[in-house]
Parts: structure tokens; C-alpha cells; sequence
């Protein structure tokens, strides 16, 4: 597959956050009417990371992956959920860093002081067969429990019953401990990480007077020093243009089209892909 546009000379490649969009322009988009979109997402998403040793780099978030997934599984593309998969890791993982979103203890003490108290951070639940980390001894199925509160320190707890034939005397006199093995089901949550990650999305949307959803990406972009949001979205770039100069930062959001006209030049060897 020949490439239509190679990464022009530059002393600087900044650091891009990829838009949903891209991705779909890039992996996924076969319309001949969008050609231009599907070219210039394509040059940015195989070849941008061959540089990013020069200071670029590809970066996406777990929102995008997700809007990713979902819009590939609805018309016009049809692909099943492991298909989607598929090309999350074949495509995207090897090229982009995923950038996670982090708060400080000082983000959840500012909130309110309550929460300290009536909170929980994450939970993971899982049940499977315990046994005595000191001496690898199997001891039942059990139900584990660990809960990190809003200070980020961790209650174990574990329930579950021991074999009769077994002296759990030892066990309580040692204080053995009892970890899961061969886990068979679970579930994670994470409330007030989740509440955290909004709130803090809203707080910008009400900022910038842009739309909650636009707000999330300007979340990962800001907190991790990108650059540029690259987005094939007109509406996104145009309620971004209207946002008032004073409160904008040096983040830039541009498309794919004008990633490649600054960046990039023509392949004279391959004019078409």
C-alpha cells in the first residue's frame, strides 16, 4: 500500500491527541466522497510515531477507545465487538499512548470534606479459591473484598467457609493470610472516581461554554500536556474558534487536513494509497 503523504523535515513534531473521528477516518472509512479525510488520518495514524523520538507523539484516551468500538459496530461499518477489538490492538495500542486521567489528593479533599467519610474511591469484588500466601495451601472458594477509601488506603476483607476437616486454629493464631487464586467471577467500581472525572469535565464545559462530551477530551488533553487535538469534526473546531481568546490555552484543535498541510509533504513515488 503505497503512501500518498511522508512526514516532511521538521526540528519539532508535537504531541497530538487523536479525535474519535480520526480513527474512524483512518481505520475504518471507505466513502470515496471523503477521500481527503481518509488520506490525510491515515498519513497521521501509520506514520506520525516513526518521528516521536524527535518530541511527537500519538496519544488517545479510554473515551475515545470507547466511542471507537461503539461506532464501529453501527451502520455503515457493521463490525462485531471482538472485530473492534481486534483493531484497537492492532491499530491503535501500537501506535498511541492511552492517556489516563489522575487526581491528586488535594482534587478530592477540595470537593468536600464529607467525602472522606461517605465515599469509597474504588471497590474490587472477586471470588475465588483462597489460599494461605504463607504456605500456598488451598482453603475454599472465598469472596474477596478490597476497598481503597478517599485517602487511598486499602480495606482488605475476605468471607468464605473453610473446609471442616481443616484446623483453622493455626491459621488465627499465625494470622495466615488469604489471597484468591484461579478467580472464577468479579466486578471493579469506582464511584467517586467516577463523580471526580465529571465533575471536573462539567467544570470546564461551563468554562469554555462547549459541549459536556467536547469537555472530556479537553480533560486528557489538558492534564497530559498535548498539544494539538487533532478532530475531523467541524462543529468540535468550530465551538473551540468561538471559545473566548483570554480563557483558551496554548492547546491548538485542528484537522487531520491541516495536520498534513504542516507537516507533511506529497510522496511524488506514491500519489495514491
Amino acid at each position: 500500500m503505497g503512501e500518498k503523504y511522508r512526514l516532511a523535515p521538521s526540528p519539532f513534531y508535537p504531541r497530538l491527541y487523536l479525535d474519535t473521528n480520526v480513527l474512524i477516518d483512518a481505520i475504518l472509512e471507505t466513502d470515496p466522497k471523503k477521500n481527503e479525510r481518509i488520506n490525510t488520518s491515515k498519513a497521521i495514524l501509520y506514520s506520525w510515531k516513526e518521528r516521536v523520538a524527535l518530541g511527537g507523539g500519538l496519544n488517545v484516551s479510554p473515551y475515545v477507545i470507547g466511542e471507537f468500538i461503539s461506532k464501529g459496530q453501527k451502520e455503515p461499518f457493521k463490525k462485531s465487538f471482538s472485530e473492534m477489538i481486534e483493531l484497537v490492538e492492532n491499530h491503535i495500542r501500537v501506535r498511541c499512548k492511552i492517556l489516563y486521567t489522575s487526581f491528586s489528593l488535594e482534587d478530592i479533599s477540595s470537593l468536600n470534606p464529607k467525602w472522606n467519610k461517605g465515599w469509597m474511591l474504588a471497590k474490587k469484588q472477586v471470588r475465588g479459591m483462597g489460599i494461605i500466601l504463607e504456605t500456598k495451601e488451598k482453603v475454599g472458594i472465598f469472596d474477596f473484598e478490597m476497598i481503597w477509601n478517599m485517602t487511598l488506603n486499602e480495606i482488605p476483607s475476605f468471607g468464605g467457609r473453610f473446609p471442616l476437616e481443616m484446623d483453622i486454629s493455626e491459621i488465627m493464631r499465625k494470622n495466615y493470610h488469604i489471597i484468591p487464586e484461579d478467580i472464577r467471577s468479579g466486578s471493579i467500581q469506582a464511584p467517586a472516581f467516577e463523580i471526580l472525572l465529571f465533575n471536573m469535565a462539567s467544570e470546564l464545559a461551563i468554562k469554555y461554554k462547549i459541549h459536556l462530551s467536547d469537555s472530556i477530551h479537553f480533560l486528557y488533553s489538558k492534564r497530559k500536556d498535548v498539544d494539538i487535538i487533532v478532530s475531523n469534526d467541524k462543529k468540535f473546531r468550530k465551538r473551540w474558534e468561538s471559545i473566548d481568546p483570554k480563557l483558551k490555552t496554548r492547546l491548538e484543535i485542528k484537522s487531520s487536513k491541516e495536520i498534513v498541510e504542516r507537516f507533511y509533504e506529497i510522496n511524488k513515488d506514491n500519489l495514491c494509497i
